[in-house]
């Protein structure tokens, strides 16, 4: 899953934290691999997770450095990983974006969601098994190498 800014100006820092239901959604991993910071000199201040929570910081280095654009670009990546049926909300629950004068950048924010299928139901499906009859004479088996009475 990627966190992702559009429409931005003068971004210099960030620090985002996200939220899920732990009992549905654990983290796997979290990266700044291949984002809107990754060409750039960037220090990270954090990338880490825990149960039910990933949070992730980063600054650009210079004071001529910065990202302006309009297109969506992420800022990083958090793979999650479903152990239970169920859904989870995908919450930002804090965030701030900073600018060139160190101001923070008003900005908008779009949680998602995410479920899995429900739950396969199965019933027990008694049966009773049907009698095999020995073959007939002629036929190409044990049975038709024994003596018939």
């Amino acid at each position: 899953m990627g966190v992702w800014i559009a429409n931005v100006t003068n971004l210099v820092s960030y620090d985002v934290s996200l939220q899920w239901d732990p009992r549905v959604i654990t983290a796997v991993s979290i990266s700044d691999s291949g984002t809107i910071f990754q060409s750039l000199p960037h220090f990270t201040l954090l990338l880490t997770t825990g149960l039910g929570f990933a949070r992730a910081a980063e600054t650009l280095l210079g004071t001529g450095v910065n990202v302006t654009g309009s297109s969506s670009q992420p800022l990083f990546f958090v793979q999650l990983s479903f152990i239970a049926f169920g859904q989870s909300p995908l919450s930002i629950t804090s965030d701030t974006l900073v600018d060139l004068s160190l101001s923070a950048i008003p900005h908008t924010d779009i949680n998602g969601f995410a479920s899995t299928p429900p739950q396969a139901q199965a019933g027990l499906v008694h049966w009773k098994a049907k009698p095999v009859a020995p073959p007939t004479r002629g036929s190409s088996s044990l049975w038709s190498r024994l003596p018939v009475t």
